[in-house]
């Protein structure tokens, strides 16, 4: 479990330093858009066009940044290619 955290650690710090561009998917399906402004053991804040939301971590599913998304797509895009030949 330890590990776990110091990787979910080491990734939102990514994103933090980065400002990248995150859509935080919540547990009852909604999707959230905007930046990560700062994380602590219970929750993470993210910056909108709407405002300041506090979300609780328990209620994330999946933190997906858009930088990412574009390199992991090609990815499999490549893999895809290589499993036709």
């Amino acid at each position: 479990m330890k590990q776990n955290l110091s990787e979910q650690e080491s990734f939102l710090d990514r994103l933090i330093s980065e400002r990248a561009e995150v859509s935080v998917f919540l547990v009852n399906g909604i999707r959230l858009a905007g930046t990560i402004h700062f994380y602590d053991q219970k929750v993470v804040v993210i910056g909108s066009h709407h405002g300041v939301l506090t979300v609780f971590k328990h209620s994330v599913s999946t933190i997906q940044s858009g930088k990412y998304k574009k390199e992991a797509k090609a990815r499999l895009q490549t893999g895809a290619a290589d499993r036709k030949r």
